[in-house]
């Protein structure tokens, strides 16, 4: 993992930071997962991978990103009405009821199947955050601000 904090001022938009206070909607969770795991991520306890969307002078506001213990696929890990909600990240694909196209990492582990949670943004107060290697251009960026009606 990584080691230590970056301060406010130096993480940049489109960077990934892994925190706590990213409480997804449960019809995002995966219903295989354990009851624990589940109550944490619907409560924002958990921690996170978030995509910084913009900052604040008390923090960052974050698009959420899951993995599902390392799934190759969507389908089946979330509820169908769910997939809407979700953006592929490359290699995953744009399947069952996903209607963005997949999206690109600037940095980080382009094998790692990914998805963006668009169903909410969620601000996470700071004034350090654990800065991960994974960052998104600013297109990607702007995707994910869109689909949040940000």
């Amino acid at each position: 993992m990584w080691s230590g904090t970056t301060p406010l001022a130096d993480i940049h938009i489109g960077a990934t930071v892994f925190t706590q206070g990213i409480a997804f909607n449960p019809d995002d969770l995966n219903p295989n997962a354990n009851k624990q795991s589940q109550t944490r991520s619907a409560s924002g306890k958990g921690k996170h991978f978030g995509i910084v969307l913009e900052k604040t002078a008390t923090g960052i506001i974050v698009a959420g990103t899951a993995t599902f213990n390392g799934s190759t696929t969507i389908v089946g890990q979330v509820k169908t009405q769910s997939e809407p909600f979700w953006i592929p990240v490359v290699p995953a694909t744009k399947e069952g009821g996903i209607t963005h196209d997949p999206v690109s990492r600037s940095a980080g582990d382009a094998t790692k199947h990914k998805w963006i949670n668009i169903r909410t943004k969620h601000t996470i107060p700071g004034t350090a955050f654990k800065l991960t290697p994974e960052a998104y251009p600013a297109s990607v960026v702007a995707t994910i601000k869109t689909a949040l009606g940000m």
